[in-house]
């Protein structure tokens, strides 16, 4: 079974943080929150892009590789984790 890792953020507490001071510089809360934000959006694209290009691999070449299908979420994520440099 494959968990999720899915962290909610509630709009006031957003709004909150962007609205607050942030001493006028990018090194902030509020740069800080727009890092993670672009750094986590950078890592779910990387990962649809993998896991749409894991899945036109056909059964044979699947078998060749030792892999399910069922593998292949958890292979995309490994990578786009891996290539935004969260391990």
């Amino acid at each position: 079974m494959t968990t999720m890792n899915v962290q909610l953020v509630r709009p006031a507490a957003l709004i909150a943080v962007l609205a607050g001071p942030s001493d006028g510089s990018k090194s902030g809360r509020a740069g800080m929150l727009w890092r993670g934000l672009r750094a986590r959006v950078d890592e779910e694209l990387r990962y649809r892009r993998a896991l749409r290009e894991l899945r036109r691999l056909d059964d044979r070449d699947l078998d060749d590789l030792s892999l399910g299908r069922g593998d292949l979420p958890g292979l995309a994520r490994r990578h786009a984790r891996e290539t935004t440099g969260r391990a």
